[in-house]
């Protein structure tokens, strides 16, 4: 891996750290700030494109009613670059642990693993993030 690929590795590993650090945050803006015009999400056996503001009201409904005792990563996340250096993904597992409060105000533990792939474009000397597939158990 050359030099430059190596710097942009170290940026990558340390935007997941920081949004291990805006969950536990509350910060919405942190972790919707680098989503591309064409995002996609891949889950459940489902293609969705959500826009900007429907995963700002996704998370901030998520993050206003959770609260992690555990928001861990289970493994270093493996980053890879195209050749050219256009396109970038990273392979990701947390362990996630706490509690929801429901609209009824009942709360339920949370206990699970995720993993996702994160799929980002160089556009503009800026990475834009524009998919993610993601599984839980």
């Amino acid at each position: 891996m050359s030099p430059g690929f190596e710097q942009l590795r170290k940026e990558f590993l340390d935007c997941f750290e920081k949004n291990i650090q805006a969950h536990h945050n509350r910060d919405v803006e942190f972790i919707i700030d680098d989503l591309g015009e064409d995002f996609f999400v891949m889950s459940q056996g489902d293609i969705r494109y959500p826009s900007k503001e429907e995963q700002r009201q996704q998370f901030t409904r998520y993050l206003d009613n959770t609260t992690f005792s555990e928001y861990t990563s289970l493994m270093e996340p493996e980053i890879d670059f195209s050749d050219d250096g256009s396109v970038a993904w990273g392979k990701y597992r947390v362990k996630v642990k706490g509690e929801t409060v429901d609209v009824d105000g009942s709360k339920n533990a949370i206990d699970f693993i995720c993993s996702w792939l994160w799929i980002f474009r160089r556009k503009e000397d800026k990475w834009i993030r524009i998919g993610e597939v993601s599984t839980w158990r």
